[in-house]
């Protein structure tokens, strides 16, 4: 295999054509010279089994020095692989994989090459994820391996891995360097609830700390969102409270199977039932609920993301009280009432990426939320309900409608009642909305109409 670096001078390269530039690069000529004349009489093949323009990903930024008043390149990034470095193997447990020929396939990792990092400096890679974000809400884990050469580091030392918005908003994971291969596995959960505890009371307008294992580093009020990743970083760090040495340390990393697991098990239902009875026309009674769990995905649906779990009622209920009067009077006396209650319960804290779920990692269902409906439909607590992290996150909506009217269908020989109550109608509405979440309560609207004429109405015949 043959590499050609494109930003270093070739050796051979006697001519240049015009002017090139290599953001308009078109065709590729390929040719040779030099041949032996003695061989020019037969037929010569060159075969090519592939040629391709790789680049490394990761991008080398100066060190930081503990003083701050130098930035050099301390740490380089390359590829190591099984085809082309006889020394490097992977980490155990990594799968052989073959192509369609039965050849092995090649397996590489990153390797880090970090020169005299001295006590409070630090010196990274980073990756810039170039018009895309990637969305780790629904996993539970975030994993890699790291081997360590024989050097001997001390607890001052430490491997990081920093992922978020970019090099200000950024989550934080670290560990000591470890000879050989070692594991790093990151509980995004416990990451989640390391940023929860700290914002618990109120979002500072910054953050820039690290406590064990975990870091957090934000500006002007807006942390970082597992939804939300467009920037990596990896690299070394040194304490500047070191014991050890205060010379500069050289070393090598290398890093494989970076990847997140532990996918949320969307294991969601939904369903919707009604009842509706008549009761000879005297009375009506109807109630329906909705209800949708937070994991529930329609076939449609192909951003897998935790949801949030809902739980609707409506119930109605009508009399008609012109029954109780003699049927040739024609008297219309309805009366009613509607309740429309709503029960939003998120799985994340709203614009943010701390989970709401329980240990199994399950959002809240109906039978964490079918006890608020009944209270909300009541109007009052009649049963205790069960306490959540979701549900002081929750939005509940209730509507209350109620209604009556009045009007007279027959004629009357009596003039009074024709002057007066054959010539009345009446219809009045009073509707109340609130919604808990905003904290808003919509002022109650009640509508009356009264209307009457003065043209008599016309007296059938018997």
């Amino acid at each position: 295999m043959y590499r050609i670096p494109l930003n270093d001078t070739v050796t051979g390269i006697d001519t240049i054509a015009g002017k090139p530039k290599w953001e308009r690069i078109k065709f590729i000529r390929l040719f040779w010279t030099q041949f032996d004349s003695l061989k020019k009489t037969r037929l010569n093949k060159l075969q090519f089994a592939g040629m391709q323009i790789v680049r490394n990903e990761w991008q080398e930024a100066p060190a930081v020095s503990s003083d701050s008043t130098q930035r050099i390149i301390k740490l380089q990034s390359s590829s190591i692989n099984t085809y082309d470095n006889p020394d490097y193997f992977p980490p155990n447990g990594i799968p052989i994989t073959k192509d369609d020929q039965g050849r092995t396939v090649k397996e590489s990792s990153l390797r880090l090459n970090f020169i005299d990092i001295r006590p409070g400096e630090q010196a990274l890679v980073r990756d810039f994820l170039i018009g895309q974000t990637i969305n780790i809400a629904s996993y539970q884990t975030m994993s890699m391996w790291v081997h360590g050469d024989n050097g001997s580091y001390g607890p001052d030392t430490r491997f990081f891995f920093r992922f978020g918005s970019n090099d200000s908003t950024y989550y934080e994971y670290s560990s000591p360097i470890n000879q050989g291969w070692f594991p790093m596995n990151i509980n995004l959960h416990d990451l989640s609830k390391f940023k929860q505890n700290l914002t618990n009371d109120s979002i500072p307008v910054s953050m820039d700390t690290i406590q064990n294992s975990f870091g957090l580093k934000y500006r002007n009020k807006s942390p970082p969102s597992f939804s939300s990743i467009s920037w990596m970083a990896m690299g070394i760090i040194r304490s500047k409270s070191t014991t050890n040495s205060i010379d500069g340390i050289t070393g090598e990393l290398w890093v494989d199977e970076l990847k997140v697991g532990g996918v949320h098990q969307f294991n969601g239902w939904a369903g919707r039932a009604s009842l509706t009875t008549s009761w000879a026309g005297f009375m009506n009674l109807g109630g329906s609920i909705n209800y949708r769990d937070g994991d529930f995905q329609q076939m449609t649906e192909t951003d897998m993301k935790l949801g949030t779990t809902t739980l609707s009622e409506d119930f109605s209920a009508s009399l008609a009280l012109g029954r109780f009067l003699p049927t040739q009077w024609g008297v219309n006396i309805p009366i009613g009432t509607s309740v429309n209650t709503s029960i939003t319960r998120p799985s994340l804290v709203p614009n943010t990426d701390e989970y709401l779920t329980d240990y199994k990692s399950k959002p809240d269902d109906i039978t964490d939320m079918y006890r608020d409906a009944i209270n909300l439909i009541a109007g009052h607590k009649l049963i205790a309900g069960n306490e959540s992290e979701a549900k002081h996150f929750q939005t509940t909506n209730v509507t209350k409608s109620y209604y009556t009217s009045y009007d007279k269908g027959s004629t009357s020989k009596n003039p009074i009642v024709n002057l007066l109550l054959e010539r009345l109608s009446l219809d009045c509405n009073r509707r109340i909305v609130f919604r808990k979440a905003q904290r808003e309560k919509c002022p109650p609207k009640a509508t009356a109409i009264i209307s009457t004429t003065l043209l008599p109405k016309a007296i059938t015949a018997a």
